[in-house]
């Protein structure tokens, strides 16, 4: 293999570890991620790099990628169509954009940084994991919400099962107490649901999920009328989908009959 082969190789796979979905990523340390910050010059000669990269690839590499791209952004069908219009030349712009911006969130690069921008999926389920409920399981978790939100399906996918069980873990013991806080990690749970359910992947997780849709359904409370609101969209959402409607009244009757 050719040193230019060996090179494309090389980006081809990068491209797919930094946001294509099905491809966790192990989770960086603070130590890590600090090393990264004192050697950014290196990180934005990187940066620079991307577009000649991109630009040695072969159309149907380049179309594969874009293609990935626009999965990985959980784009409708009508918003790509436009999209596939362009021209080859600004197709290797824009996927060398993506990488650049993908990975400038991934290393902490990212302009106004905050919790949000620098935390990766398996650091919100350590961190969820071993906060008891309180004002910092709030903040986690309402940051949470905000990366489920604003990242790529990958990201998601990232956050995955494990994450999934653990979201759903912290909202049955926020369903044991009455307290105000409870109360405030419920909803941020609730929202984070639907954020991690507004993709194929994230609803199809949840859809799985034995006890997923019973335990959001106790969120159906008219104590908690904000709560409830939120719970009952995503639930009026899933009866749109296949045997979506069976599984909401199952998930509803359950709680009923409790």
């Amino acid at each position: 293999m050719s040193s230019k082969d060996k090179n494309k190789t090389t980006f081809l796979d990068r491209f797919s570890s930094i946001r294509m979905p099905g491809q966790p990523k192990k989770s960086s340390s603070f130590r890590d991620r600090k090393s990264v910050h004192h050697d950014n010059g290196g990180f934005r000669e990187e940066q620079d790099s991307m577009m000649p990269q991109v630009s040695s690839l072969t159309n149907r590499e380049v179309e594969a990628m874009f293609e990935k791209m626009l999965e990985d952004m959980n784009l409708s069908e009508d918003k790509k169509a436009p999209l596939r219009e362009k021209s080859l030349e600004m197709k290797k712009e824009m996927v060398a954009g993506y990488i650049n911006r993908t990975a400038a969130v991934s290393f902490g690069f990212a302009r106004n940084t905050s919790k949000s921008d620098s935390m990766k999926p398996q650091d919100y389920i350590h961190e969820m994991k071993q906060l008891s409920v309180g004002e910092r399981l709030y903040s986690t978790v309402s940051s949470l919400r905000v990366s489920l939100t604003s990242n790529p399906v990958s990201w998601v996918q990232n956050f995955g099962d494990e994450g999934l069980n653990t979201l759903l873990h912290i909202l049955e013991e926020c369903y044991q107490s009455d307290g105000r806080t409870e109360k405030k990690i419920q909803h941020e749970c609730v929202r984070s649901l639907k954020a991690f359910m507004n993709n194929k992947y994230g609803l199809r997780q949840m859809l799985e999920k034995e006890d997923g849709l019973t335990i959001l359904a106790r969120s159906v409370d008219a104590d908690n009328p904000a709560i409830m609101t939120d719970a009952i969209k995503i639930l009026a959402a899933v009866c749109l989908v296949p045997n979506g409607h069976d599984k909401v009244l199952d998930a509803i009757t359950v709680n009923a009959e409790v």
